[in-house]
């Protein structure tokens, strides 16, 4: 789903530029294992053993490895740029992502 922009209800950015989105998301398998054993000492004593662990994996996926541009002036009208880069207000190179750090985060607990 693509936003529109504030002018004629349109979209200034290119086809190009927004075929990156479908394929952006994430990726954040976890699991998670416990355990507990009771031992009975003695008729009127029980030993009870408990461990854990849990596992996390986070990492951003489809995200774009150059920086996106965002036009906030107009440079349809300049001659002295290249036809290529003469773009309304609001045009964008690709959308505005910031890739988060992937983190593997173990863990345990007793």
């Amino acid at each position: 789903m693509l936003a529109y922009n504030d002018v004629a209800n349109t979209v200034t950015s290119s086809l190009a530029a927004n075929a990156v989105r479908p394929n952006i998301g994430f990726f954040s398998p976890q699991s998670s294992y416990t355990g507990q054993v009771d031992i009975t000492v003695t008729s009127t004593s029980l030993l009870t053993l408990r461990g854990g662990r849990f596992w996390d994996n986070f990492k951003d996926t489809g995200i774009p490895a150059f920086s996106a541009v965002e036009y906030t002036t107009s440079a349809s009208a300049m001659t002295n740029i290249p036809a290529s880069l003469r773009q309304p207000i609001g045009f964008n190179n690709t959308p505005r992502l910031r890739p988060r750090d992937a983190h593997l985060l173990p863990g345990g607990f007793q």
